[in-house]
């Protein structure tokens, strides 16, 4: 069975949504559903989780976040890493910008051994694995991020 904690997402004092937090390893996922009111469309509990749980797990793919979804979302996030006691890692979520330092520091281990590497051969692969797999959107903030690393 997966942990999980949730809030529903109301528009004037009815429930459209849920927002769904859950871990896999070290990583916090976040997913969510949002019903269309303006096509008519009611909002089911189950149904809502059920697709929540699937976008938060890759099961199935995320469109972009509402943008009346996004302010609970960061709040929701902040929340899931408070529950979420050994999470590292913030999961992105699609149309919420999130800081490229999606490592929560204070949570790595303080008896962590730390080695040299060649950093600029770790940031010429880190830039062909982000541009490969990543959305159009993240990608210029990523090289903006190297070339102030390489600075």
């Amino acid at each position: 069975m997966q942990i999980t904690i949730h809030e529903y997402v109301r528009e004037r004092r009815q429930i459209v949504g849920v927002i769904i937090g859950t871990t896999v390893g070290n990583e916090l996922r976040i997913g969510w559903s949002k019903t269309n009111l303006k096509a008519g469309d009611v909002f089911e509990k189950e149904e809502g989780i059920r697709i929540a749980l699937a976008r938060a797990n890759g099961e199935e793919e995320s469109p972009e976040l509402p943008p009346q979804m996004k302010k609970q979302m960061r709040q929701f996030q902040i929340r899931a890493l408070r529950y979420f006691k050994q999470a590292l890692f913030v999961a992105p979520v699609n149309g919420v910008d999130l800081p490229i330092e999606n490592v929560v520091p204070e949570r790595v281990p303080e008896n962590v051994e730390y080695f040299e590497i060649d950093l600029q051969k770790v940031i010429d692969d880190l830039s062909a694995l982000a541009m490969a797999k990543l959305p159009v959107e993240f990608t210029s903030r990523i090289k903006e991020e190297f070339a102030k690393i390489r600075s």
